[in-house]
């Protein structure tokens, strides 16, 4: 049986199915994957801090245009002081409060998934033990779907997939930098600016002294100074100035806190 027949045959013995849908190629590629299998579910996106405005309309925009079953979970985060002291845990206590949250949302006998794939068991992913306490299943990963697999379904399923990864906002403040529901909504503003301007390889991060990192993959190098004038007097309203521009590649950017 192929890869692809396995994941069918997996996710049938499942439904009906939650999908946990950030817009993310993993949840998207999932979703489409169901709603090409007619496998029933309902998708559900979390939305709060964590996710920049541009994010959310995009995940609006796509289920309303292929009339996906979905619904906003309204989420706060940041109210937990574990995830606001943002530890190494943060992300274990922040997807443990979100898939208990969930839990509660979904209609009895629905079976949880989230889009995590192989590739992701191999990196520093706290939030990995919080799936599994919650019960959360996730089918890419437990049937050895790595990343560049989970491309090739997205493909051949006509999903246009982007160049570079989006992550929770939190992720882009050093470890032990307290958070707050204003200071990550600010940075929210700053990377929507980015990403309405057509850019998507970057990252805007703040560390514990308070030097403000605007990180970008040298490939949209031309792109960022085209706009980086309006950005510029953005930041400065924000409170992110002055802030330090970094090109490299954006393997270098992708988790850069996790390698410091």
């Amino acid at each position: 049986m192929n890869p692809t027949d396995r994941l069918r045959k997996h996710l049938l013995s499942l439904s009906p199915l939650a999908i946990a849908l950030s817009g993310g190629v993993d949840s998207s590629t999932l979703t489409f994957f169901c709603l090409e299998n007619h496998i029933e579910f309902t998708a559900y996106t979390f939305c709060g801090d964590h996710l920049t405005s541009f994010e959310a309309e995009h995940v609006q925009k796509v289920v309303t245009e292929n009339s996906i079953p979905h619904l906003f979970i309204p989420c706060q985060p940041l109210k937990d002081p574990k995830i606001a002291a943002n530890s190494r845990e943060r992300c274990y206590y922040c997807k443990n409060d979100l898939y208990f949250r969930l839990k509660r949302c979904v209609e009895p006998g629905r079976t949880i998934i989230d889009g995590s794939n192989a590739s992701d068991l191999s990196k520093y992913r706290p939030g990995q033990k919080a799936l599994k306490e919650q019960g959360v299943m996730t089918p890419f990963a437990s049937l050895g779907f790595h990343r560049m697999m989970v491309e090739d379904l997205a493909q051949e399923l006509g999903l246009n997939i982007p160049r570079f990864s989006r992550s929770c906002l939190l992720t882009r403040f050093q470890y032990g930098y307290q958070l707050d529901s204003d200071l990550v909504q600010r940075l929210g503003r700053a990377e929507d600016y980015l990403l309405r301007a057509g850019l998507s390889g970057f990252r805007t991060r703040v560390l514990l002294d308070e030097t403000v990192l605007v990180q970008v993959d040298a490939s949209e190098k031309v792109g960022f100074l085209n706009i980086e004038p309006g950005f510029q007097s953005l930041m400065q309203e924000l409170f992110f100035y002055p802030y330090r521009v970094q090109y490299m590649e954006f393997s270098m950017i992708s988790g850069y806190f996790d390698r410091s």
